[in-house]
């Protein structure tokens, strides 16, 4: 199974930058017997000298190649070859978007040990999982990520920050502000998740992807226990901060408007899809404030059970369930 996603590291911007009281309680994985090797492309790349040496770099890696700079857009490796030669040699690229790049992730031995960190968690609570390998890569914002059951393919020149000289220029400005570099692990393990979150389709209902989102989310904290909740629903902290300050009119809100059980695909959309930000609560209301949401519900669902485990929660399929013994209701501020 191949996912494509628009998605949105140094382990020291998780664990310095965060306040201590955002790291949550983990069990104990030192003896989880597991390793993973991040394996620089950009740097084997960046130093191929023609055309010849970059088709055998293709041929080496050939899911890169067939799924992250889709070689078949192309009529032969050597014309994309070419294109990917001329790349590497812009001085733009190779001065600066490269060297920022190496600068900004260093050697990537924290990244490594977040992510071992993360992938331990993960086979602690499911057994079943064998960790993906991990690819990194600087194509010039060509695409951000490539997950596959195997294998994932970062292109972490999209993941600079806004102090970066260069940035993507295909992508909305809200969402580019998630792609900063701190909020890499979190995201990728939020998109891991999608194997273990079981979902039931049948309902159609708003509150059903309200929790979808929220189990995603909670799972995410669970392996990446020192991001906080804006790292990992994508929100910055000042708008985190707005939001946990307005819980109890967005609440209103969806009471107000009986939006729970809403089926409209049209209306859904509205308070769950991407967008700059959902004026009909009002203008300062960042958009896919329903996942944030369902997240508070998961949230308050799995402290008002403690016996319910995290592999259960994933398992559990009745939105309507969670909603309802979560007895979840804004905090005041």
């Amino acid at each position: 199974m191949v996912r494509f996603g628009c998605v949105v590291i140094l382990f020291c911007f998780l664990i310095s930058c965060s306040t201590e009281n955002e790291c949550i309680k983990t069990p104990d994985v030192s003896d989880v017997d597991l390793s993973i090797k991040v394996t620089r492309l950009e740097r084997d790349l960046f130093q191929l000298k023609s055309v010849d040496e970059i088709i055998l770099f293709f041929q080496k890696y050939p899911v890169f190649t067939n799924y992250f700079i889709d070689a078949y857009e192309y009529p032969s490796d050597t014309i994309l070859a070419q294109r990917t030669f001329g790349m590497i040699n812009e001085p733009h690229i190779t001065d600066t978007l490269y060297t920022e790049t190496l600068q900004t992730f260093g050697n990537l031995e924290e990244l490594t040990l977040q992510f071992e960190h993360a992938f331990k968690l993960i086979k602690h609570y499911f057994p079943e999982f064998n960790p993906p390998q991990i690819q990194t890569a600087v194509t010039a914002f060509y695409k951000d990520l490539f997950l596959s059951d195997t294998l994932i393919i970062v292109g972490i020149d999209h993941y600079l920050g806004k102090n970066a000289t260069y940035h993507p220029m295909d992508i909305p400005q809200y969402i580019l502000d998630r792609y900063e570099p701190e909020n890499l692990v979190p995201m990728i393990i939020y998109f891991l998740s999608d194997r273990f979150n079981m979902v039931n389709l049948s309902t159609g209902t708003l509150l059903g992807e309200m929790i979808d989102f929220g189990k995603a989310y909670y799972f995410t904290k669970q392996m990446v226990p020192c991001a906080s909740d804006a790292q990992i629903v994508g929100y910055s902290n000042e708008v985190m901060d707005d939001v946990e300050e307005n819980q109890e009119i967005i609440w209103a809100n969806f009471i107000q408007n009986e939006l729970f059980y809403e089926t409209s695909h049209e209306v859904k959309v509205k308070f769950i899809g991407e967008r700059p930000n959902i004026p009909e609560i009002g203008q300062k209301c960042p958009g896919r404030i329903a996942r944030w949401l369902g997240y508070e519900i998961v949230k308050t669902y799995m402290k008002a059970n403690p016996v319910v485990t995290l592999p259960e929660l994933m398992q559990e399929t009745d939105a309507v369930k969670i909603f309802t013994q979560s007895k979840y209701k804004p905090q005041n501020h």
